[in-house]
């Protein structure tokens, strides 16, 4: 029969380990969170090919701005909801929706190896949510944005309540 000092010694190595166990799946849950729902300082996305990208406030493309893809360039958009996809991009790219909620958000195109990266350019964190193919990829957390050079501005769209 155990002797009550043998049962302490049980309940503080059962104790030690739960509290072992609940603090490595909170430590594990909190990493999956910070990687799965912003990639602060980094690339909004990013697109392969083509040379025009279509930006509209309506899924259906009925009146998008087409914006030439350049090095640098700075596209600012104002507070809403904006689809955005690449015309002739080989393969096709999926549509990309970008919900901007603070007032507007200056974004950069800039080259890559494969294509082009879509960076914050403003001063501010942008919080951006981001659908692809109508499906939600994530909030992205964008840190203050890249100061080097712009090759063009262009600015789209107006206040969507």
């Amino acid at each position: 029969m155990y002797e009550l000092k043998d049962i302490a010694k049980i309940d503080r190595i059962v104790l030690a380990a739960s509290v072992l166990v609940i603090f490595v799946i909170a430590f594990v849950v909190a990493q999956n969170m910070i990687a799965g729902s912003s990639n602060f300082n980094k690339e909004l996305f990013s697109f392969k090919s083509g040379s025009v990208i279509l930006i509209d406030e309506n899924l259906n493309f009925r009146s998008p701005d087409k914006v030439e893809a350049k090095d640098n360039l700075v596209i600012n958009l104002k507070k809403g909801i904006y689809y955005w996809k690449v015309e002739d991009a080989i393969p096709a790219e999926d549509v990309v929706q970008l919900e901007i909620k603070d007032s507007a958000a200056s974004l950069k195109l800039k080259k890559s190896n494969e294509g082009y990266d879509v960076v914050n350019f403003g001063n501010s964190t942008l919080n951006v949510d981001v659908y692809s193919s109508g499906k939600f990829t994530g909030s992205v957390i964008l840190g203050g944005g890249d100061a080097g050079e712009v090759s063009g501005i262009v600015t789209i769209g107006g206040e969507n309540e």
